[in-house]
């Protein structure tokens, strides 16, 4: 690649900038995301309990039918735990940032697509 004008690694230097298309294009992409709260709404919460018998809650996206981590930080110890057992508690919040039902969660959800 070493004094080729038509070919580049792009390794030594950083990229050629983007041309203004690239940029409305990816405005648009980035405008589209949903918002914090609305991903807040697909989450569900988990109560995960540890091999040093202390109970943690995490979240999760609602597509997992087991929570994914074997091991989390324990808050109580400071260190690092195994899951023992982990239960589904329900959607994590709502619209007013309480617990919501997990069926009014998807009905929304669905409702919006």
């Amino acid at each position: 690649m070493s004094g080729s004008r038509v070919q580049h690694c792009f390794a030594c230097c950083p990229p050629p900038p983007m041309g203004p298309a690239q940029v409305e294009k990816l405005a648009k992409l980035f405008a589209s995301l949903p918002s914090k709260d609305e991903r807040k709404k697909a989450l569900d919460a988990w109560k995960l309990t540890l091999t040093c018998d202390d109970v943690v809650t995490r979240t999760q996206h609602r597509d997992h039918s087991y929570y994914g981590s074997s091991v989390v930080e324990c808050p109580e110890c400071s260190a690092c735990r195994g899951v023992m057992h982990s239960e589904r508690v329900g959607p994590a919040c709502s619209d007013e940032g309480a617990k919501a039902g997990r069926a009014a969660v998807d009905r929304e959800r669905l409702a919006e697509n």
